[in-house]
């Protein structure tokens, strides 16, 4: 990726725009908030006290103000679930200025399942109480904006399970571990490591609601769930 044109999506900090702009990428960071401490201005004193050089731009990333096809890559991290209500426009400008080979990496979003509802998930979210705007999109939500805007996505799943048994359990290929993948998709991390814990009978009956809603799900969704450390989603073009 060294030399590469890398748009820095809602940099924040831009801790990710530094390191990219180390190791060689020409970094472009975009953020709406010019805050001192938090935002671009912030990327500011970071550049100046190390040396390292990345361009940063005040900007709507639900409007890019680039070219089109401007970027061989755009990272984003934590950024998509502050943005509910526009992922679809945020992800069809990203397609829109991305090179026909360029790749999209997303980390760090919030994921619940499908019996979650977004009330209960914000519920448990603390930085809500400050104003924070925190969001959780289903899989099926963000695979459908990806789907809507032409774009190819991989879903790499990290538990984030503290016992190791259960994550053992859940990169295994063994019939525990194939449910334990498909309850992540279908009910989100907690329930799914609630139903890796239960007794065998209410195991068996979640066994087979989840695989039923994953039947019916599968027909919308054309997407490939994959498993690995570390909550990423990658997008290309096809």
């Amino acid at each position: 990726m060294s030399r590469d044109r890398v748009l820095d999506l809602g940099s924040g900090l831009c801790w990710a725009s530094y390191l990219l702009a180390k190791h060689g990428c020409k970094v472009v960071s975009i953020d709406f908030n010019l805050d001192d401490v938090v935002r671009l201005r912030a990327g500011s004193t970071l550049s100046r006290n190390t040396g390292v050089h990345f361009e940063r731009v005040a900007g709507d990333i639900s409007r890019l103000p680039f070219a089109s096809h401007s970027f061989d890559a755009v990272h984003c991290s934590a950024v998509l679930h502050h943005v509910p209500n526009s992922v679809g426009k945020v992800i069809r400008e990203v397609n829109r200025v991305l090179k026909n080979d360029g790749i999209m990496v997303a980390t760090c979003e919030h994921n619940r399942g499908i019996f979650l509802s977004e009330e209960k998930f914000q519920s448990t979210q603390r930085s809500v109480l400050f104003g924070v705007d925190e969001h959780a999109l289903t899989y099926f939500e963000y695979a459908r904006a990806f789907r809507n805007a032409d774009m190819r996505a991989t879903f790499l799943y990290d538990p984030a399970w503290e016992d190791d048994i259960c994550h053992a359990r859940f990169n295994s290929n063994s019939i525990r571990g194939c449910l334990a993948r498909v309850s992540m998709r279908i009910l989100g991390p907690r329930h799914a490591k609630e139903l890796m814990n239960c007794g065998i009978i209410r195991k068996i009956l979640m066994m087979l609601v989840t695989l039923a809603l994953m039947i019916v799900a599968r027909k919308e969704n054309k997407v490939q769930l994959k498993t690995r450390t570390g909550t990423m989603s990658k997008v290309r073009h096809p």
